[in-house]
C-alpha cells in the first residue's frame, strides 16, 4: 500500500489517470489485489466526464456503495476505520474519496498525495 502511495505522491492530480477514485483504487488494488475501478479506469478524461460517471450512479457515494457490494466489501462506522479502507469526505470539488491512514484520509491532491484529518470522514469502507 504505502509503496503506491509513494509512486503517486510524485504524480499530479489528471482527471482520468490520477485524480482521487482511481488513487482509491490504485491503493486498494496494491493491498488486495482487487481492482476497484476497472469498469471507470480511463472512461474519463475531465472533471465534468467524472461527474457523468457519478451521475449515473446517483451519487459518488452511491456509485462506492455499488462498487464495493460488488467486490464483497461493506460499509464501517466511522469511528472503526482501519489503515487501508475507502473513505468518503468533503472537499472544495465536492465529495471526494481517499484512503484511511490511521489517523489521516490520503487523497490524490493537485500536486500529489496529500491528507486530511479523518474527522472530515463522511462514510468508510471496510477493505
Amino acid at each position: 500500500m504505502y509503496a503506491v502511495i509513494e509512486e503517486l505522491s510524485q504524480k499530479r492530480f489528471r482527471w482520468g489517470e490520477d485524480d482521487c477514485c482511481l488513487f482509491v483504487g490504485r491503493v486498494v488494488q496494491a493491498f488486495t489485489g482487487v481492482d476497484l475501478a476497472a469498469s471507470f479506469r480511463g472512461k474519463y478524461r475531465s472533471q465534468k466526464g467524472a461527474a457523468s460517471r457519478i451521475r449515473r450512479a446517483g451519487s459518488l457515494e452511491k456509485l462506492v456503495d455499488e462498487v464495493t457490494t460488488d467486490h464483497g466489501l461493506r460499509e464501517v462506522p466511522v469511528g472503526m476505520a482501519a489503515r487501508g479502507d475507502i473513505i468518503l469526505f468533503p472537499s472544495v470539488l465536492g465529495e471526494t474519496l481517499g484512503i484511511c491512514d490511521g489517523h489521516q484520509i490520503i487523497t490524490m491532491g493537485k500536486d500529489g498525495v496529500v491528507a486530511f484529518p479523518m474527522e472530515a470522514a463522511m462514510k468508510a469502507w471496510g477493505v
